[in-house]
């Protein structure tokens, strides 16, 4: 069941902010499915491996979300040349896409580890001591 919920989530999450971003923010269409597509996989990603995305007090964790805020708040809106709601939708872009990166690079680190722990050895490869 967990494997049909965590996609069907995913893409929920990505039709309600697409239309929402769409409707409510910024109405450029090409934005919408761009931040619709990234959400809905980042949504995906963090309900895949949410013991990964729960871990709490910690260091890297803490550098998570305050990258993710910061980026929008001080390094997107002060653009003069961009409106308050292109800031705004440019701004939700980015932290999808820091969270979907951010999930990419864990199943990444996920694939290697078990790839690494399941590679049978062969006792030639060893150095003797």
């Amino acid at each position: 069941m967990y494997r049909t919920v965590a996609p069907l989530a995913g893409l929920g999450v990505g039709i309600i902010s697409s239309v929402a971003v769409h409707q409510l923010v910024y109405s450029n269409s090409s934005v919408a499915v761009v931040l619709g597509a990234v959400n809905a996989l980042a949504a995906w990603l963090v309900l895949r491996r949410w013991r990964v995305f729960s871990t709490r007090w910690s260091l890297w964790g803490g550098l998570f979300g305050g990258v993710l805020v910061a980026v929008p708040m001080f390094g997107i809106r002060p653009v003069p040349a961009l409106s308050s709601e292109e800031a705004t939708a440019i701004g939700f872009l980015v932290i999808g896409f820091g969270v979907a990166m951010t999930g990419i690079g864990i199943e990444l680190a996920l694939t290697a580890t078990n790839r690494d722990d399941e590679r049978v050895r062969d006792p030639a490869d060893s150095v003797a001591d």
